[in-house]
């Protein structure tokens, strides 16, 4: 008998369920933000103040959590479980696309999405970031469709603008949506198009207007009380880190994506490649990760791949720390490579690409290197690079890997740290 699939992915989740009845601890910012935004709105309910409380995620997440606790009771046990189903839509709705778009290994690729450590241990947690994913990868799912209508486009707008009103950072999304259908118009006899390119612009701008009224409110990207102006610690510099850093990501994520027979294109030094490596190799050594666990410095890069390099080098000499890194990064680089040269590009590919680029631009303005701001990207370059991934064997050692990864990152962030 065949299992669906859906119960497969499900196994994860109450496996944890079971092990934790998600009653561990407090963890970092369940404490310091999250928990306080929930009470704040429990106590004015429904007269609810959005200009200014201790979150710099928007607020219908807290919103949601709220109203549950409101009909169900505040146990934390409670408003995690709601991460956790929000979490395993999320990872359903991802197996849908998977399946849709023709990647060879859809559950494969779904369970190297969710053991991605920040979407699962987070989909344990009073962290906005969960229903913001489910709303996100919804919106993704309809835009990602076979010649989109407009109608489409608007049920993918209006999903977005939930996502958005979670957590802003998933403006991304319509962004890239806009940036693609820029670039479609251009491509084509564009004069005779240009009424269909202003519909289609104003339908994926509906979730970027939802944005603006915060503008208005906050007087900036997030609510005052967390803006550094305010004594808080968040701000907006550009920070060329981040393109390193997210480099490294895929180095540490997707190099399995190197271990099949198309990757010997990689070995042959083209005209064309070998001033993109000359490019990327500059600003490496121009923009280092520096590795600094104090969450209060300016310079803090925090994360999986961040502490273990951060122990690395405390350990072993800054040799073993930057030779460490910089093999991750040179991993990423050749997948990042490989992962637009491999197969012919399509609409698909083009859609997410220019959504990957505008994430590349938020984080580029983000002061803060986290991993996990980066579970946005994830589900986008996993779309890309597991569609010519044919390797089952390969990819289940993988999915085991990964998945004790995100055991262990549980079990420290739960019982250790």
């Amino acid at each position: 008998m065949r299992i669906p699939p859906s119960v497969l992915l499900a196994t994860p989740f109450l496996f944890m369920l079971l092990l934790t009845g998600l009653n561990f601890r407090l963890i970092t910012d369940e404490s310091a933000y999250h928990i306080k935004v929930v009470e704040t709105f429990a106590a004015t309910w429904p007269r609810i103040d959005i200009s200014n409380y201790s979150s710099a995620s928007t607020p219908l997440s807290y919103l949601i959590m709220t109203a549950v606790g409101k009909s169900f009771g505040f146990e934390i046990w409670k408003l995690r479980l709601l991460s956790v189903i929000a979490t395993f839509l999320a990872t359903n709705v991802f197996h849908g696309i998977c399946k849709r778009i023709g990647l060879p290994n859809p559950l494969l690729s779904s369970f190297t999405f969710l053991f991605f450590p920040y979407v699962f241990f987070f989909g344990f947690t009073i962290y906005p970031t969960a229903i913001a994913l489910f709303f996100g990868l919804a919106a993704l799912s309809v835009y990602l469709r076979d010649n989109a209508t407009s109608f489409d486009l608007l049920k993918g707008s209006a999903l977005a603008g939930l996502a958005v009103l979670s957590r802003q950072s998933f403006l991304i999304i319509p962004a890239g949506m806009a940036l693609h259908e820029l670039w479609e118009w251009y491509r084509s006899s564009f004069k005779a198009r240009w009424r269909r390119l202003i519909e289609r612009l104003l339908i994926l701008a509906i979730p970027i207007m939802v944005f603006v009224p915060f503008l208005v409110i906050w007087g900036g990207f997030t609510s005052p009380i967390n803006r550094a102006d305010e004594g808080g610690t968040w701000f907006l510099i550009l920070n060329p880190q981040q393109l390193n850093y997210i480099l490294m990501v895929l180095g540490f994520y997707f190099v399995p994506m190197l271990l099949r027979q198309e990757s010997r294109v990689l070995l042959s030094f083209r005209r064309t490649t070998l001033p993109i490596w000359a490019v990327l190799l500059i600003l490496f050594y121009m923009f280092p990760i520096t590795f600094d666990e104090n969450s209060g410095s300016t310079q803090y890069v925090g994360g999986l791949i961040a502490h273990g390099l951060y122990v690395l080098e405390h350990s072993l000499g800054k040799f073993a720390g930057l030779s460490a890194t910089l093999g991750l990064w040179a991993i990423g680089a050749a997948v990042l490579f490989q992962g637009w040269t491999i197969g012919s590009a399509d609409a698909i590919r083009d859609k997410l690409s220019a959504i990957m680029i505008m994430f590349v631009l938020l984080m580029l303005l983000s002061p803060v290197v986290y991993e996990r701001y980066y579970v946005l990207l994830i589900p986008m370059i996993t779309l890309v690079l597991h569609r010519y991934f044919r390797s089952t064997k390969l990819l289940t050692l993988w999915v085991v890997w990964q998945a004790s990864v995100a055991a262990v990152v549980s079990y420290w962030q739960i019982a250790v740290k």
